[in-house]
C-alpha cells in the first residue's frame, strides 16, 4: 500500500471530499439553481490511462445536472452568454497560470416546411435523421459550436491564444446534438465520436484532444436515501442499493493535454473549473474588450461612495436628498416642494455629470458611449466581455456539505487564493456532528487543525507542491503512473492505489465509500483490514455497469477506456431507455 501518514490522509479525504451526505455538486447552492446551464457538477483530473496516452492528463468538467434523456424538444444546450473554464495552477499560489476557455454559439437555422401556400418554421430541433458524420446535419434546426482558447496568466487579462483543429486549422468546433433518440440519430456513438478533435495548443510542443457533448452521468450514489438523513444501512452490502443517477445524462467538457504543457519544475498541478455569466466575448488581445477611447472618459468617475443624481450636475454622497435611489429616480423628492430635494452641497459635485448619451463602465475611470465595448449593460449589469463567476468546483462536494448555507453562493463566486475566509468550516466541520446526531458516533475534537493542511495544501509525500499557498483545488502529482482500468482500486489511495482520489480523481473512484470509511476512522484504526466496510450501497469502479433504473446490469457500462472516458448518453427512444 502507498505509504502516507494516516492522520494526514484521513484529513484530506474528509476535507477535500467532505462527504457522507452527497450527490456530487448538483444544485449545491441556492444561486446556482437559477442557472442550471452553469452548474458545474463534477470535476475529474487524472493521468490518461488510454493505451499510448500516458504522457497526457485528462481534465473533465461536467455541467448541467440531472438531464432526463427525454428532455426535449430543446434539450440541453449550453449558455451562449457565459464562459466555461478549466483553470490550472502550476506555481502553487492558488491562482490560475493556465486557463482553458470555452464559449458557445447556438445557430438557429429556422428550418421551414411548406404548408399550403407558405413556408412555416418548424417547432422541433430536427426534421429528419442526423449523422453519423459530423457534418451530416442538414436536418438539424439548431447547431452548437464553440471556440477554445488558452490564457496564460490571469484569466481575464493574461495572454490569450486560440486553440485550433489540428486537421483543418479551424478555430471553431462542433458540439454534437444531444441524444434525441435513435430514429433522429441512428448511430449516436459514431456520430458523437466524430466530434473528438485533435488540437494544436499554442505554446505546447505536442497537441491535445477536445470533446464537448452529452455523456451518461458517471457519478454514482444512492442519493434518495442518503439525503433522507442517511436512511440506509451503512453496514449493508457494498452493491446492494440503487444508483439513483443511473438514468441521467450530463454535459461534459473534456480536454486531454500533454503533461509538459501543464507542469513546470514541480510535477504537482492544481486545477478547478468555473462558469461565469456575462455578455459578449473576450477580445483576442487578452483583455475583456477594446481600451477606453482616446479622450474618454469625458468626466472622471466619482469616488466609490458617491452616487449619481438627476438634478445636480454630477454626483453627491448617498445620504444626500438629491441622491438617486435604486427604486426611484429621486428619493429626496419630498424634501422640498420646489426643488425636489435639498440643494447640492457647496463644492459638489467634484466633476460634472457626463452627457446623457454616455454610460458608465466598471473598468475605465468614467464614462463611454453606449456602443463602446466596455459600456455597462443596463439590462444585465455586466459590461460586454466581462463575466460574473457563479459556479466553482474542484474536489467533490466541498460546497455541498462543508460550506455553510449562508456562504454557498459566496464560495461559488470566489477564487482559491481567497479560501482563508472559509477556514472555520474546515477547523470546525459540522458533518461529524450531524453524524453524531443521527447515529450517536462522537466526532473528533475541534479545532481540526489537521484538516487545514490537507484541505488547502495537499498531502506531503503524495501531492503537496513545494511552497504551496493554502487553496482548495484538486491536486495531481503528474509523475504518478496511470493504472489500467481493470487494475484500478475504487478506493484510491486508501485502497493502495496512489493514482486515485485524492491524487486527482478518476471516473471510477468511489468517493462516497472512501469518505464514509475515513470519516469514521479507518486510517486511525490499529487494524484497518478489519474496519467495517461502510458504504452507501451503490458501488463505483472503472468497469461498473448500471441499467437506467439503477440496478447492476453488465450491458450498461458507465465508462469506457478511451477519451473522453464517460460513456454514450442514454437514449429516450425507443423505450425502454437504452444505450448502444
Amino acid at each position: 500500500m502507498y505509504k502516507v501518514g494516516k492522520g494526514t490522509l484521513t484529513a484530506v479525504i474528509l476535507a477535500a471530499a467532505g462527504l457522507v451526505s452527497q450527490a456530487s455538486s448538483h444544485r449545491e447552492a441556492p444561486g446556482i439553481t437559477k442557472t442550471p446551464k452553469l452548474d458545474g457538477t463534477d470535476f475529474y483530473m487524472f493521468r490518461s490511462y488510454e493505451n499510448r496516452r500516458a504522457d497526457y492528463v485528462t481534465l473533465l468538467a461536467n455541467y448541467y445536472p440531472l438531464q432526463d434523456p427525454a428532455g426535449g424538444p430543446n434539450f440541453f444546450m449550453l449558455d451562449e452568454d457565459a464562459v466555461y473554464e478549466i483553470h490550472v495552477d502550476n506555481t502553487a499560489d492558488g491562482r490560475e497560470d493556465l486557463t482553458f476557455q470555452f464559449q458557445f454559439q447556438n445557430t438557429r437555422k429556422d428550418l421551414a416546411l411548406t404548408v399550403g401556400d407558405r413556408l412555416v418554421p418548424v417547432p422541433l430541433i430536427n426534421v429528419g435523421p442526423v449523422g453519423p458524420g459530423r457534418d451530416e446535419t442538414a436536418n438539424l434546426n439548431v447547431e452548437e459550436t464553440y471556440t477554445l482558447s488558452i490564457v496564460r496568466g490571469p484569466r481575464r487579462t493574461g495572454q490569450r491564444e486560440i486553440i485550433t483543429n489540428a486537421a483543418t486549422g479551424s478555430a471553431t468546433f462542433k458540439k454534437p446534438v444531444d441524444r434525441i433518440g435513435d430514429k433522429s440519430v441512428p448511430a449516436y456513438d459514431a456520430y458523437a465520436n466524430s466530434h473528438i478533435y485533435n488540437v494544436n495548443i499554442p505554446g505546447c510542443s505536442a497537441g491535445g484532444r477536445v470533446f464537448v457533448g452529452q455523456r451518461r452521468e458517471g457519478f454514482v450514489i444512492n442519493i434518495g436515501e442518503v439525503f433522507d438523513l442517511i436512511n440506509t444501512n451503512p453496514l449493508g452490502p457494498e452493491d446492494g442499493e440503487t444508483n439513483d443517477l443511473a438514468g441521467k445524462n450530463i454535459t461534459t467538457l473534456a480536454l486531454e493535454v500533454p503533461i509538459e504543457c501543464l507542469a513546470t519544475a514541480d510535477p504537482v498541478i492544481g486545477a478547478w473549473t468555473t462558469a461565469s455569466a456575462g455578455k459578449g466575448k473576450p477580445a483576442a488581445d487578452g483583455t475583456n474588450a477594446a481600451a477606453c477611447p482616446a479622450g474618454q472618459p469625458s468626466a472622471r468617475q466619482p469616488a466609490a461612495n458617491f452616487v449619481p443624481t438627476q438634478d445636480c450636475q454630477g454626483w453627491v454622497p448617498p445620504n444626500h436628498p438629491q441622491a438617486r435611489g435604486t427604486s426611484s429616480a429621486n428619493p429626496g423628492a419630498n424634501a422640498s416642494a420646489s426643488t425636489g430635494g435639498g440643494a447640492c452641497p457647496a463644492g459638489q459635485p467634484s466633476s460634472p455629470r457626463p452627457a446623457a448619451s454616455f454610460v458608465p463602465t466598471d473598468d475605465c475611470l468614467g464614462w463611454v458611449p453606449p456602443s463602446h465595448p466596455r459600456a455597462r449593460s443596463a439590462a444585465a449589469g455586466t459590461p460586454p466581455g466581462q463575466f460574473t463567476q457563479v459556479s466553482r468546483l474542484a474536489n467533490p462536494l466541498v460546497n455541498e456539505v462543508v460550506i455553510g448555507l449562508k456562504d454557498k453562493d459566496k464560495f461559488n463566486a470566489s477564487e482559491p487564493s481567497g479560501d482563508a475566509q472559509f477556514l472555520e468550516y474546515v477547523t470546525h466541520p459540522t458533518l461529524p456532528v450531524i453524524i453524531q446526531l443521527l447515529f450517536g458516533v462522537p466526532p473528533l475534537p475541534v479545532p481540526r487543525n489537521d484538516l487545514v493542511q490537507v484541505f488547502l495544501t495537499g498531502i506531503p509525500g503524495l501531492n503537496q507542491p513545494v511552497g504551496v499557498a493554502p487553496s482548495e483545488v484538486m491536486r495531481l502529482n503528474t509523475t504518478t503512473a496511470a493504472v489500467a482500468p481493470a487494475d484500478q482500486n475504487r478506493l484510491g489511495v486508501i485502497g493502495g492505489d496512489p493514482a486515485g482520489f485524492p491524487n486527482g480523481r478518476r471516473p471510477g473512484d468511489d468517493v462516497v465509500d472512501i469518505a464514509l470509511r475515513v470519516v469514521e476512522g479507518i486510517l486511525l484504526s490499529p487494524d484497518p483490514a478489519a474496519f467495517p466496510k461502510l458504504t452507501d450501497g451503490a458501488i463505483t469502479n472503472a468497469t461498473i455497469s448500471y441499467d437506467p433504473l439503477g440496478n447492476a446490469n453488465a450491458g450498461f457500462p458507465l465508462f469506457r477506456n478511451t477519451f473522453p472516458y464517460l460513456n454514450t448518453p442514454l437514449s429516450p427512444s425507443p423505450k425502454p431507455v437504452h444505450q448502444e
